[in-house]
């Protein structure tokens, strides 16, 4: 599919597999805006895509752990004047795995808050948006985690499990005003192959990759299946 001229907006933007899709974006001439708490790490990134590609890239620094987040990244889209074509759910963080009883409730919260809460308050702050446009396009990156749920990585896991089906549900019901859904389960193991680095993949490693080949691995698969 054509992207060139749309505008996309990562969340967890400023490293891996976020980094990965905003490169994949801009070779594609998708203008861009990037999102995460690194403001510095950010800017940087959006001088070099700037650089390279001659798209235009906007900076948000955000902290989407909130109720608010939502409501606050659309102002600061509103700000920009900025109506986004493409969201890609990104952000997540792996904080506070072990044990279940030692695990503290306030980290269990905050990983649910990042892994799950987020991804549907910004879809919920987009829609709207792509509704009125009558066209978007929505990545959510969940994890093999949800695949192969390890004892001391659970916490990891759950809320990624729960997004996969939220996902699967909004799609369905989402295709008829034009808006695509899709899945990435990128983490871990596949963050090293989506940018280029498979050398570094241990044999175990890659034998998992062949077993879960079937699951959308790599940004370009992802918005290739926006096709559909």
């Amino acid at each position: 599919m054509d992207f060139k001229g749309k505008t996309a907006v990562i969340t967890g933007a400023s490293s891996g597999i976020g980094l990965a899709y905003s490169l994949e974006f801009a070779k594609r001439e998708t203008n861009l805006v990037l999102v995460a708490r690194s403001e510095a790490a950010l800017k940087k990134l959006a001088a070099d895509i700037r650089e390279q590609h001659g798209v235009n890239v906007e900076v948000i620094s955000q902290d989407l752990a909130t109720i608010s987040a939502g409501r606050e990244l659309m102002g600061k889209l509103a700000d920009l004047n900025i109506s986004p074509d493409i969201l890609v759910n990104n952000a997540g963080i792996t904080d506070g795995n072990g044990p279940t009883w030692q695990l503290e409730p306030e980290v269990w919260r905050k990983v649910v808050d990042v892994n799950l809460v987020a991804p549907f308050l910004t879809c919920r702050a987009v829609v709207p948006h792509m509704i009125s446009n009558g066209w978007g396009r929505i990545v959510n990156i969940a994890s093999i985690a949800t695949k192969f749920p390890l004892e001391l990585r659970i916490l990891s896991g759950a809320p990624r499990a729960a997004l996969i089906r939220w996902t699967c549900g909004r799609s369905s019901a989402m295709r008829r005003a034009s808006i695509r859904f899709s899945l990435s389960a990128l983490r871990g193991v596949w963050m090293m192959r989506a940018l280029g680095n498979a050398a570094l993949i241990k044999p175990r490693q890659r034998k998992l990759w062949g077993i879960l080949s079937t699951t959308r691995a790599a940004s370009g698969a992802s918005l290739s299946s926006s096709r559909r």
